[in-house]
Formats: C-alpha cells, sequence, structure tokens
C-alpha cells in the first residue's frame, strides 16, 4: 500500500484507528498522519510500525514518534503481537 492509498481510505471512510508503516514508497507514515489530522479533520488514535529499529532498542528504550505536538507509539518489527492488542486496545479506550 501507499500513502495515497491510505489518504484515500480515510477520505472514503473515517477509521476508529490507524495503523501505519512509517515508512511508505511515497510519503512516511508521519506525513500521513499529518494530512489525515489537516485534510480530513481525522483524529483517530495512532500506532506507528517500523523495521528501522530492532526490537531490543524498542524494548530498552520504548520509542515513540512525534507528529505536530503529539506522541504515537512505535512498535518494530516483526510485530509483538501481544503488545500490538494491548496498545489497540489502550489507545481506544483512552
Amino acid at each position: 500500500p501507499s500513502g495515497a492509498e491510505a489518504l484515500s481510505a480515510v477520505q472514503a471512510q473515517a477509521p476508529d484507528m490507524i495503523i501505519v508503516d512509517l515508512v511508505l514508497p511515497d510519503m512516511n507514515g508521519a506525513e500521513i498522519i499529518q494530512a489525515v489530522r489537516e485534510k480530513f479533520d481525522c483524529h483517530a488514535p495512532v500506532i506507528f510500525l517500523t523495521g528501522m529499529v530492532t526490537k531490543d532498542e524498542e524494548l530498552s528504550r520504548g520509542i515513540d514518534i512525534k507528529v505536530k505536538d503529539r506522541k504515537y507509539s512505535v512498535l518494530a518489527k516483526p510485530l509483538d503481537k501481544e503488545k500490538l492488542v494491548t496498545l489497540i486496545k489502550d489507545a481506544l479506550e483512552g
């Protein structure tokens, strides 16, 4: 999938949550979220995925990304399914 496809999907139907990779062929995940917030006034919770850090780095220091003064969780790939489920539950409840 591409950033353009993600934006098109959000425009067609506002999501309850967005899970997006940091690196896509045409734009990065932060650019996608910034566009979603600005163009579609969508404020769904966000979790970023990346293969750019190791699981050890994720576990040792916890990784967040900041987009327009908001911090978002980042999960290293391959995903820890239990952690992903926990982050989804926390994001949707909070």
